[in-house]
């Protein structure tokens, strides 16, 4: 779908709001209104309409912007670098599972910080 400003989704749903719910009636009376603007699909009407209905909110998201970090909290990250400073030679996958996190949230983490864990190797 395209994206419109939230003045442009006003507009929009006064616009369904006049045409009664009648989707094609609603994007000729939008050209008509607002020549300069871009015309959008009838069916954008009803599923703008619907969506504003359902959600409250004019953004196509729940949380208003895609999908919500539970795990990156700054509690986490506490936890996740207080579990290496304890011990520096376990592994992502030890503290992964004592945190009960995936182990690309532990590396994430310790990237953030600049933390590169890695083996020891005898040569």
């Amino acid at each position: 779908m395209e994206r419109f400003s939230n003045h442009e989704l006003a507009d929009m749903h006064m616009v369904y709001g006049a045409a009664q719910g009648n989707g094609r009636a609603a994007q000729r009376i939008y050209a008509a209104t607002y020549p300069l603007r871009q015309t959008p699909n009838h069916t954008i009407f009803a599923n703008f309409h619907r969506r504003l209905s359902e959600r409250g909110r004019f953004s196509p998201y729940m949380n208003g912007g895609g999908r919500q970090r539970e795990a990156r909290t700054v509690i986490t990250e506490e936890n996740i670098l207080e579990a290496v400073a304890q011990n520096p030679c376990t592994s992502t996958h030890a503290i992964a599972a004592e945190l009960r996190l995936t182990q690309s949230t532990i590396w994430r983490t310790l990237h953030e910080q600049l933390l590169y864990p890695f083996h020891f190797q005898q040569v």
